[in-house]
Formats: C-alpha cells, structure tokens, sequence
C-alpha cells in the first residue's frame, strides 16, 4: 500500500491528494465559526449534533454522510455497506469502521488514544 500525501489548506485543514477527500484536526473544529457553542457538559447524543453542525459548515457534506460511532473502548469494528438514511448522533457501539462507500466521513474521537486511519489506494477502502 502506497502512502497517502496530506496537503494543507489551512490550520487543522488537510486534503488527501489521492483522494480529494478532507481530514480535520480538532484544531480546525476549535477555529471554527460558532464553536463556542457546543456546550461538552450536554448529553452526547446533543454534543454528537452540534459536533456534526460544525463539520458541515466546514466540509458541506451532509450531517446524515458524517458518520460517528459511540465508542466503547473495545475491539468492534464496524462495517459500512450502506450510505445512512437519517442523520443520527452515532451509527453503533464500537471503536472503528470500515467502508468502500465514497463521500463519507469518518469520525473517530480520541482522548488518550492515537487515532489510525488506513487506506487501500488501489480498492479504496477506508478504516477509521
């Protein structure tokens, strides 16, 4: 598997040139326009909302393609054969996903933890 370049638009801003697809640090999210907003003292279906609220203003992909997941700190990976139908707050309980699926966004929140994304260039396979 070949490396994929990142080049930077702007602050936490990247796009991965094989791709034209975008990867968003959280100090993108924290420069971004109503951020002051998000109250994490909120319940995290809400938090998961606002969350997705800023990734569209940014990215303009629809809330229902930004897909997270409510993680559980385990060893579930999720396959996603299908675009989701309505924009929910989490798709499932599990750490990672995996998809061929164009135009998604994958988010994995990290804490502690050192997020891993892996791409297969040639059958275009995202995990997250």
């Amino acid at each position: 598997m070949n490396g994929i370049s990142l080049q930077k638009i702007s602050g936490g801003v990247f796009t991965f040139s094989e791709l034209g697809d975008v990867f968003i640090s959280v100090r993108a999210l924290k420069r971004a326009p109503n951020n002051g907003f998000i109250n994490y003292s909120d319940p995290n279906e809400k938090i998961r909302f606002s969350e997705k609220d800023l990734l569209c203003q940014i990215t303009s992909i629809p809330p229902e393609r930004i897909v997270m997941l409510n993680q559980v700190h385990g060893d579930s990976i999720i396959k996603l054969d299908e675009y989701p139908e309505k924009n929910l707050p989490w798709i499932a309980d599990a750490d990672g996903m995996i998809t061929a699926l164009p135009g998604l966004c994958l988010v994995i929140r990290t804490a502690d933890c050192v997020p891993v994304f892996s791409f297969d260039s040639e059958k275009k396979i995202l995990g997250a």
